[in-house]
């Protein structure tokens, strides 16, 4: 009987985008909540535990049942006795019993692992191990899916906390600022400007209600020192032009 194989993908993970909770992956149309970014990291070893407990451990527990009795099903033996060590591998059934001996039936169970060969002990004894192994190792993976689990949400909240401290940072430091260039003027100097430095980078635009003033008139800034911003225009405004003014840090 041949063992099934595990196909199911398990570089769930690769396939994330590098800021899941924002853009999701590979297979995600949506930003992945914390939930569903624990159940990726949680899947293969989900599948893996699912595999091994449903298929490869029923079925190697199948292989060793029919390797201990699959010489016959029939309830008599009235044959001899048999020789410890003489049963070997090319006399057990291939088929659970559907080639089985019909001469010389031998009653189902009477056969124990003592009569078997050598190298079908070991086979038998290997299997044993081996699935005592998958067991604990079945045990290990959920013990660390789980910690992994419990490790990657701590880290997800603390990240997530960053990036909102980091926002709210740069949120306070960027000022905004308003000022009124009166009309009939072509130069406007020293402006009062709460905040700014001679330093510091600004971005100064029209304000509400003064867009064709200030399209039309080339208003612009020409300097800024400590608390003042120079303006310049290529023509003077008729009405009076209001100013945005955003000094960053």
């Amino acid at each position: 009987m041949a063992i099934t194989k595990f196909t199911e993908d398990v570089d769930n993970v690769s396939r994330l985008d590098d800021l899941p909770n924002d853009n999701g992956g590979e297979g995600y149309d949506h930003p992945l909540s914390a939930e569903e970014l624990k159940a990726v990291f949680d899947k293969a070893g989900v599948d893996l535990k699912a595999f091994i407990n449903s298929s490869l451990i029923p079925e190697l527990e199948d292989a060793i049942d029919a390797a201990a009795r699959g010489i016959s099903q029939s309830e008599t033996f009235p044959g001899s006795s048999i020789t410890n060590g003489s049963i070997t591998e090319d006399k057990l059934s291939s088929l659970s019993g559907a080639e089985a001996v019909t001469t010389q039936n031998i009653r189902s169970y009477a056969v124990t692992q003592e009569k078997l060969s050598t190298s079908l002990q070991n086979l038998l004894s290997t299997h044993t191990n081996n699935i005592a192994s998958l067991n604990t190792r079945d045990s290990q993976l959920t013990t660390a899916i789980d910690n992994l689990a419990t490790s990657t949400t701590a880290s997800i909240t603390s990240i997530n906390d960053n990036i909102a401290s980091v926002n709210d940072a740069k949120q306070a430091k960027v000022i905004q600022r308003t000022a009124v260039l009166a009309s009939g003027q072509t130069a406007w100097a020293n402006v009062t400007v709460e905040g700014v430095t001679a330093t510091n980078t600004v971005l100064v635009g029209y304000g509400a209600g003064s867009f064709e003033a200030w399209r039309n008139c080339g208003i612009h800034w020409t300097a800024q020192g400590e608390g003042t911003i120079s303006f310049a225009a290529s023509a003077a405004p008729s009405t009076d032009v209001n100013v945005n003014i955003f000094i960053l840090p």
